[in-house]
């Protein structure tokens, strides 16, 4: 189970969460799976997409 903070959106920490996932290469070919997951979560696409810009530059 996870644990969600309390001052941020759920949807934000999955998106997080589902961002971390991608660049730890848990879905690599696999996207029809990540939609799945995002889809499951209520998660919009958009949201995944900041958030993948985000950790992209951080890094």
């Amino acid at each position: 189970m996870t644990d969600f903070k309390q001052d941020r959106a759920i949807y934000l920490q999955m998106a997080e969460r589902i961002c971390d996932e991608i660049l730890a290469g848990k879905y690599n070919e696999n996207l029809p799976e990540l939609f799945r997951q995002m889809e499951l979560l209520d998660i919009p696409i958009e949201t995944i997409v900041k958030q993948w810009k985000e950790f992209k530059e951080k890094k």
